[in-house]
C-alpha cells in the first residue's frame, strides 16, 4: 500500500505553467512517487522544471542539486541505448539540448548525445506545447564503468527569458575501468558563460558554442554490477506530496491498485477520475494504476497530463 500525503500548499506544476524536466531516470530530489527520497537533510524539489540560470544570473548551482542520492537510481550498460522521458510542459518553441555524463561528481561533463535547434519538437514551431517527450541516448561501447556517474540533461530555450535548464540523475555504469573522450558540455545564460538572445526563428542562434566545443576526457574506475537498461534500481514507492491551490488542511490518503490503462507510454501520468466533480485521481506507476484523492472539500482538475486540487 502506498501512503500518499496530500499537502495543501500551492498549485501543482501543471503543463500549463511548468517548463521541462525528465522523469525517467529519476532526477535528483524528484517528487515523483517512483523515485527515492532525497538524501538526509534535503527536501523534495517541487520546482523541478525551473531553470538554473537566467539572463546570465545563477538561480541554482550546476546540476540544480549538488548532493547525490545515496545509491544510483539506475544501472546502465555501455553499448545500449537509454530512453530518457520528459514530463509535459512549456517547450519554449525548442532550443538546444544535450545529454551528458560526469565521472567526477559533476565537475566535468562529456556529451553523449545532443538535439540542437528543435529540442522537444520535430522542427521549427511557433507553439510552446512540445511534441517530443522521449529521447534515445546511445551509450558509447567504450564508456568506462563506475558505481556513481552523474547523468545530465541541459537545455537552452529558443523563446522567452534567456535561461539555462539542467537536471541530473545518479547512475551506475557497468564495465571495466577506462577513459572516454568527447565533446565538453555547453553552458550558456549562466554566470561566467555567454548569454545568447532569443532565437526569433533563427535556430542557428548560439549553435557555434556547441559545434566548437572543446574535447574533454572522463575516467572511470570500473564497476561489476549488472545493467538493468535504465530501470530504477529500487522498486520502492516513496511517500510524497501533491500540491493544491486550495488553502485548507493536510490529509493523508491511501493508494491501492485499480483498473485502467497503465503502460510504458503513460508511466508517471496523473489522471482525474472525474475532473472538476470529484477529488479522486489515478497515478500510473510502473505498470500499476494507483488511486488517490485530493483533500476534503477540493476536487481534482485536469491540466493536460498533470492535475491539481482546487475548490469546486
Amino acid at each position: 500500500m502506498l501512503l500518499k500525503t496530500v499537502s495543501v500548499v500551492s498549485l501543482v506544476a501543471s503543463s500549463a505553467l511548468a517548463h521541462m524536466t525528465f522523469i525517467h531516470p529519476c532526477a535528483r530530489y524528484s517528487p515523483d512517487s517512483w523515485c527515492p527520497n532525497p538524501p538526509a537533510g534535503e527536501d523534495v524539489d517541487w520546482d523541478m522544471t525551473t531553470s538554473i540560470g537566467s539572463e546570465g544570473q545563477a538561480v541554482s548551482p550546476i546540476c540544480k542539486h549538488t548532493k547525490p542520492y545515496d545509491s544510483p537510481v539506475a544501472t546502465w550498460t555501455p553499448g545500449t541505448t537509454q530512453n530518457i522521458e520528459f514530463s509535459d510542459g512549456n517547450g519554449h518553441q525548442g532550443g538546444h539540448c544535450q545529454f551528458s555524463i560526469s565521472y567526477d561528481g559533476g565537475q566535468t561533463f562529456v556529451v553523449l548525445s545532443e538535439t540542437l535547434k528543435h529540442c522537444f519538437y520535430n522542427g521549427p514551431s511557433d507553439t510552446d506545447t512540445p511534441s517530443v517527450l522521449s529521447f534515445n541516448v546511445p551509450l558509447p561501447a567504450n564508456l568506462p564503468g563506475t558505481d556513481h556517474a552523474v547523468f545530465a540533461w541541459t537545455w537552452v530555450n529558443a523563446s522567452g527569458n534567456r535561461e539555462f535548464y539542467m537536471n541530473c540523475a545518479d547512475i551506475a555504469i557497468t564495465g571495466p575501468a577506462g577513459s572516454y573522450t568527447g565533446k565538453k558540455m555547453t553552458i550558456l545564460n549562466y554566470p561566467g558563460y555567454p548569454v545568447i538572445p532569443e532565437f526569433l526563428d533563427d535556430y542557428t542562434t548560439g549553435l557555434s558554442y556547441y559545434t566548437n566545443a572543446t574535447q574533454v576526457t572522463v575516467t572511470g574506475s570500473g564497476y561489476s554490477g549488472s545493467g538493468n537498461s535504465g530501470s530504477n534500481t529500487s522498486s520502492t514507492t516513496k511517500s510524497t506530496s501533491i500540491k493544491s491551490s486550495a488553502t485548507s488542511t493536510t490529509k493523508a490518503t491511501s493508494s491501492a491498485p485499480t483498473s485502467g490503462s497503465c503502460n510504458a507510454s503513460s508511466n508517471g501520468a496523473y489522471t482525474c477520475v472525474d475532473s472538476g466533480a470529484s477529488g479522486a485521481y489515478h497515478i500510473c506507476n510502473n505498470g500499476t494504476m494507483l488511486s488517490a484523492s485530493c483533500p476534503a472539500g477540493t476536487v481534482c482538475k485536469q491540466s493536460s497530463s498533470s492535475i491539481y486540487c482546487d475548490f469546486a
